[in-house]
């Protein structure tokens, strides 16, 4: 109940805060793969705010067990939407992923794993997406998060509430990587979509990808 009490209230008041662009590119039937670079804390909390009041939807987070623990069960899973995640068990994730997915959940993923303090170069994408896109054949929606490289939730809190930095969400065309039944995954596919990815994400955002 508190979810959606909040989309109707607080989500609502936030929603102002964020400017948005690209939003016709958000496919309307779900569930689909969102990606976008890594500045700060804001960025999931930004994406999710757009998504509840502009779609009425729910972006999940595939999250670190140490990251979502760290936030607990109550505010990592039911308000932020992390999906609790082993980190060296690619197998398992997109199992996990999967599962989620079967279920109508959207998933996020920050394609360059930690957050990215450089304001020009995007860091180099991990083929995590990729794999989960050719496990689901889901379209991939490009996100360019435009906000200020913040190293902590307190700076994270004060910028959103108490300046005036621009900050903004920008969704474009969505990406579609089709894989014939029985084709073999080799790792050239895959660091072909993560580059398309990327490169996409590098456009929105106004950043560089040299890899």
């Amino acid at each position: 109940m508190a979810y959606p009490i909040l989309r109707q209230t607080l989500m609502r008041l936030f929603r102002r805060r964020i400017y948005v662009t690209g939003l016709e590119n958000l496919p309307i039937q779900t569930p689909y793969i969102l990606v976008a670079n890594h500045v700060s804390y804001l960025d999931a909390p930004m994406i999710g705010i757009v998504l509840a009041v502009e779609r009425n939807a729910r972006a999940y987070y595939l999250t670190h067990k140490g990251v979502a623990k760290w936030f607990g069960r109550l505010i990592g899973e039911r308000f932020l939407g992390m999906i609790s995640i082993p980190p060296d068990n690619k197998a398992q994730v997109i199992e996990i992923a999967k599962t989620a997915v079967k279920a109508g959940k959207n998933i996020g993923i920050f394609p360059e794993g930690g957050r990215n303090y450089d304001t020009q170069q995007l860091k180099k994408g991990k083929t995590g997406a990729a794999r989960l896109v050719l496990a689901t054949d889901l379209p991939v929606v490009p996100i360019g998060v435009i906000a200020p490289p913040l190293r902590t939730i307190g700076g994270a809190i004060k910028t959103f509430f108490f300046t005036r930095q621009p900050l903004g969400i920008v969704l474009g065309k969505p990406l579609e990587f089709s894989s014939e039944p029985g084709q073999e995954i080799t790792k050239e596919r895959l660091e072909s979509i993560t580059r398309d990815i990327m490169g996409a994400i590098g456009e929105l955002c106004h950043k560089i990808y040299p890899y």
